[in-house]
């Protein structure tokens, strides 16, 4: 199998993961599959012992693993793009190194449904998680997911999973040839990516669970102050609207449902942080788009904080 061209490679990115890689790369390594796949590691500079970790891998694996060792530490996109750029399969794997795979057919499931279906440009499948503080593995609650054309689906809700899918190549680099100059005003690499194939191509879901996904303090989605977080929120929305604007547009009325989502998240977080000057911004323009009795409660409690009391008692916080 490993003296052949990869069909599919597996990208696994890390980070300062020496607590985790190992179990990564062993369940991607005894996945059973009827064609030849690599494994490609980008290594971001490490501080603690991944690198090492990696290279003991490499050395025992030499046909199977391929390791990019960046000598300074580049970020997770810009590590993300040029990882990409080494993988050679038909097909790209996600793996987060921190997270693991426990279904040994996953590649095999998933490569044999993009093979027979090739008007669907993405597979991805079902998952737990796992909270590392505690040991508990979750199901993550996810019910009905919707396959096929999933473009409106996916403004709204990021129902995927990035360490489940599996995607074409050539996908990406169309994706990239195109989005190469704006890519660095986004902070995530996966949702402008998701939107693109979604824009043009079905998405499809296997109901299995194949993967864990781990939750650390050091999670892409674990933030250190509600300011972190309603920056990454924000870019959330400008990659949606980016996208409604200038690749695929919407219905009117799905439209306004996107603008109000937006102004109703922001309005709750100026809420939490008593910033009356933004609340009223954002207060103003949710007028555009309808206003319920709950914004009506969060902006006037970030503006009276004596009616903050009473806003808790009714909303829960």
């Amino acid at each position: 199998m490993i003296n052949h061209i990869p069909l599919v490679s597996i990208k696994v990115l890390t980070y300062n993961q020496d607590q985790y890689i190992s179990q990564t790369i062993d369940s991607i390594i005894f996945q059973k599959t009827n064609f030849p796949f690599e494994i490609v590691i980008g290594e971001d500079c490490s501080t603690d012992n991944t690198l090492q970790i990696c290279l003991e891998y490499k050395k025992k694996y030499p046909k199977i693993i391929k390791l990019i060792e960046n000598k300074t530490n580049l970020g997770m996109i810009k590590n993300y793009h040029k990882t990409m750029q080494i993988c050679k399969g038909k097909y790209i794997a996600n793996c987060g190194g921190d997270d693991y795979w426990i279904d040994e057919f996953k590649l095999q499931k998933q490569i044999e449904f993009l093979e027979a279906n090739p008007d669907y440009g993405m597979v991805h499948t079902n998952y737990n998680f796992l909270y590392q503080n505690s040991g508990l593995i979750k199901e993550n609650g996810l019910k009905d997911i919707p396959f096929g054309d999933v473009y409106d689906n996916l403004l709204f809700n990021n129902f995927i999973c990035a360490t489940t899918v599996c995607f074409r190549i050539d996908l990406y680099q169309k994706f990239y040839d195109n989005f190469i100059t704006i890519l660095s005003n986004w902070l995530m690499e996966d949702r402008p990516f998701w939107l693109f194939i979604a824009s043009k191509y079905k998405i499809g879901y296997l109901n299995d669970i194949t993967t864990i996904y781990r939750k650390t303090e050091n999670s892409v989605t674990s933030f250190k102050t509600i300011e972190d977080k309603i920056n990454f929120f924000k870019s959330s929305f400008d990659v949606r609207f980016y996208f409604i604007n200038n690749i695929r547009k919407v219905s009117e009325d799905n439209e306004k449902k996107l603008y109000q989502k937006y102004y109703k998240k922001l309005l709750d977080y100026y809420y939490q942080l008593n910033n009356i000057d933004k609340a009223t911004e954002v207060y103003d323009e949710l007028k555009k788009y309808g206003r319920s009795k709950k914004d009506h409660l969060l902006f006037y409690s970030s503006k009276y904080p004596f009616f903050k009391k009473i806003t808790k008692s009714i909303i829960g916080y």
